[in-house]
């Protein structure tokens, strides 16, 4: 059984990157060390393979002394989980990337169709005002050729026409 939930949830979003909430990371130093330790697996991941990536960046942390008990005493889960982690910003960036093109894509597919409209729309308002066509044969001339609504044919109208759309 499920109950309707009428309370109201707020939810505070920190960013926990380096050079990001510097107060917080002034608080919780384990927080501050584990933000340098992602940065630099961010960054060594543009020049390297992403496991040699993730080896130098524990490597490095644990000779300055950044994480260091947790990551000798943790280092395989670290490394395992360091990786599956980047692996799935990778794939969701990968993902994003794809879903953007698609949109992209789509709305170009749009773009062009209503410009094929209104360029149809313009010659068929255009041509029967030209040849004395009454208005209601043109409305109907335009649902017809264009699959549109009513209202939209007025529109049509009004912009190539010089008339007022009827409301």
């Amino acid at each position: 059984m499920t109950v309707p939930c009428k309370g109201e949830l707020k939810v505070m979003v920190l960013n926990i990157n380096a050079g990001h909430n510097e107060e917080l990371m002034k608080q919780c130093r384990m927080l501050e060390e584990y933000a340098q330790y992602v940065a630099r697996v961010r960054r060594y991941v543009g020049s390297m393979k992403q496991e040699e990536a993730v080896h130098r960046a524990i490597r490095e942390c644990i000779t300055e002394g950044i994480l260091t008990d947790f990551l000798r005493k943790n280092r395989a889960e670290v490394e395992m989980v360091s990786i599956l982690e980047y692996d799935k910003e990778y794939e969701e960036k990968k993902l994003r990337q794809a879903e953007y093109k698609a949109g992209e894509q789509a709305g170009l597919k749009k773009g062009e169709q209503m410009g094929r409209n209104r360029g149809l729309a313009q010659g068929i308002v255009e041509t029967g005002c030209a040849f004395g066509m009454p208005k209601e044969m043109i409305l109907n001339r335009l649902q017809e050729r264009l699959h549109i609504s009513e209202q939209r044919a007025q529109e049509y109208f009004a912009m190539f026409s010089g008339q007022q759309p009827v409301q």
